[in-house]
Parts: C-alpha cells; sequence; structure tokens
C-alpha cells in the first residue's frame, strides 16, 4: 500500500487541491478542533469528490456511535476515523470501515493496538490536550522496534520536509498530514499539498511499492 490521507479539510478549494492532486482519502473533522466543521458542511465538501478516487473520511472524537453512523450516512463518509478511548463495538454498530487511532509516545503504547478490529491503524504523535493537530513528530523508529498491526497510517508532525524520511524509517502503508500543509489551521496551502502528495508517492515508488 502506498495511501496519501490529507486531513483537516474546510474549504472547497481545498478540497479540490487535495482531490486533483490524486490523494487517497480526504479527512473531514467534526470533533472539537480549529478544523472541525458542521455535518451539513461536510456533505457539501465531500460532493467535490464525486467522480474521483479520493475516498471522505470523517473525523470523531468520543462521538456515540449512532451519532457518527448518522453524521456519515448524511455526508456520505466513504470511512470513519475514531480518534478518542472508543472500543470494537464502535465498529460494528458504525457499519463503515474505520481508520482508529492511537496516540505514540513510547514503544510499549503499541501493545495491544491490534486488538482493536479496525481495518486501518493509524499512530500519530500522544499529546494529553489534542487528538492530532499537534505538528509534532513521535519518534518513528518505535514502528521498528516493535512491529505494529498492518495495514497503518503514520500521522503526527509530518510535512513536504520530512515525509520521505519518514516513509523511509517507519515503513509505513500510508501518511496523514494536516498541520504541515496549512497556512493557518483550516487553510491548506495548495503549494504544499502538492508538494507532501507529489514527495510521498515518489518516497514510497522508492521503496519499491506500487500504488
Amino acid at each position: 500500500m502506498s495511501l496519501i490521507k490529507i486531513c483537516g479539510l474546510t474549504r472547497e478549494e481545498d478540497v479540490k487541491v487535495v482531490r486533483d492532486g490524486g490523494a487517497d482519502f480526504a479527512g473531514f473533522v467534526l470533533a472539537p478542533s480549529p478544523r472541525r466543521i458542521e455535518p451539513d458542511r461536510a456533505a457539501e465538501l465531500v460532493r467535490l469528490l464525486d467522480g474521483s478516487s479520493t475516498q471522505a473520511v470523517g473525523v470523531f472524537v468520543n462521538e456515540d456511535p449512532a451519532v457518527v453512523r448518522e453524521i456519515a450516512h448524511l455526508a456520505r463518509f466513504s470511512i470513519v476515523q475514531l480518534h478518542g478511548e472508543e472500543t470494537s463495538s464502535h465498529k460494528k454498530t458504525i457499519g463503515l470501515p474505520v481508520i482508529r487511532a492511537f496516540g505514540i509516545e513510547k514503544t510499549g503504547d503499541l501493545e495491544g493496538t491490534a486488538a482493536f478490529p479496525a481495518d486501518f491503524w493509524l499512530f500519530d504523535t500522544r499529546d494529553r490536550h489534542k487528538r492530532g493537530g499537534t505538528g509534532r513528530s513521535f519518534r518513528w523508529e518505535i514502528l521498528q522496534e516493535t512491529e505494529p498491526p498492518r495495514p497503518f497510517l503514520l500521522a503526527g508532525g509530518l510535512s513536504p520536509d520530512n515525509v520521505t524520511e519518514a516513509i523511509r524509517v517507519a515503513a509505513p502503508d500510508g501518511v496523514d498530514v494536516s498541520t504541515g500543509v496549512e497556512a493557518s489551521p483550516g487553510f491548506k496551502d495548495p503549494r504544499l499539498v502538492r508538494e507532501f502528495i507529489e514527495r510521498a508517492r515518489a518516497a514510497f515508488s522508492e521503496r519499491g511499492e506500487e500504488r
């Protein structure tokens, strides 16, 4: 796999850049965040992905699974990302593919992550106050020291400047960026988005993977 996810989209022009750049996933945050949008707005933005290969991902934190399912239906999300302390029962109730996010700080933080019945795992920088969007990386070598469940996406402090090295060191199945391609919170820089996608694709290709 060589997946690319651009998260925290709030504007039509940013969704179009992500779509036209060929990202695999476009992420929309429906949890407390500077990048949070309302469900109706998410539905409007997801329509811009019609006819493309980019899939819409709804990001939630400790939301009632019935509410997640309702919003996902309204916005036509293809995938749901759970970024809190959700339990394994959430996936069955939601009824969609799930990306399960875990905060990583040390090697032991990977223990037990495979027990969650996810379709993808996402490893992000652990923070006591934020669920993603920290702009900080964790030590990628952790993912070499303990075999993580697969397929997994790497997040946390990625940018066009370090995504090549991140893919080389962590060997993820995909990468996820938000802060590292922004002009300001919730407002993407189109040049950075394009550069991130291009450099990630090149790094995956150099690693011997095909899209």
